[in-house]
């Protein structure tokens, strides 16, 4: 917490103890991350012990992992996976080093927190990239919220729209990528939604 500088949406400064008052009458906490940077993981480590603190049923949610593998999460929670088999798991699921969120599940398992996946299956998250959503199979479109709406944030628009062009995206594959960062938005903003409407929920 002392390394940790809180300023409000104004600029103003604010002390630790008081950014963690104003997280606990939150129902979902965001911490936004870097995926490589090991301190944004430390930090999100701190809100996550210090809100298990003061709140009862806090639950913890990953980005990272897809509602459909919620088994695999559930088995490494309870111990029936070891940590090195799970960091193989996550090494091949996510991409970046399971060491990077190691702090992030020891907070999590300290605190007695359970950890929910929220994502779409990545599967269909590319057939969507490939083919659109209306493309999709009726099994696939099964996977997915029945409402897909794509964010009407210019700010969020624009940087959906550099994102995708600097990674080299085609501009005719541009829509359809689009599409597919909205499906990937409203599977995580559903699944919250279910986990927050429980008790109280960090990601």
């Amino acid at each position: 917490p002392g390394s940790i500088s809180v300023v409000d949406s104004s600029g103003a400064a604010r002390s630790w103890n008081e950014a963690l008052a104003d997280l606990a009458t939150a129902r979902i906490v965001a911490v936004g991350e870097s995926h490589d940077d090991a301190a944004h993981h430390n930090i999100q480590a701190e809100v996550l012990t210090a809100l298990a603190a003061r709140l009862p049923r806090l639950a913890v949610a990953f980005e990272m992992v897809g509602r459909e593998d919620q088994g695999v999460l559930d088995a490494f929670m309870s111990g029936k996976t070891t940590e090195a088999d799970f960091a193989v798991w996550w090494k091949a699921n996510w991409g970046y080093d399971y060491a990077l969120y190691k702090p992030v599940f020891d907070a999590a398992r300290a605190a007695g927190a359970p950890a929910y996946g929220l994502n779409a299956p990545r599967e269909v998250i590319k057939a969507v990239g490939k083919k659109g959503i209306a493309g999709l199979t009726p099994a696939e479109r099964a996977r997915i919220p029945v409402l897909i709406a794509e964010s009407s944030d210019a700010r969020y628009r624009a940087y959906v729209l550099e994102s995708l062009s600097g990674h080299g995206a085609p501009a005719s594959a541009i829509p359809r990528m689009i599409e597919a960062m909205a499906v990937w938005n409203e599977t995580m903003g559903e699944n919250v939604a279910k986990i927050a409407a429980e008790g109280r929920v960090v990601l």
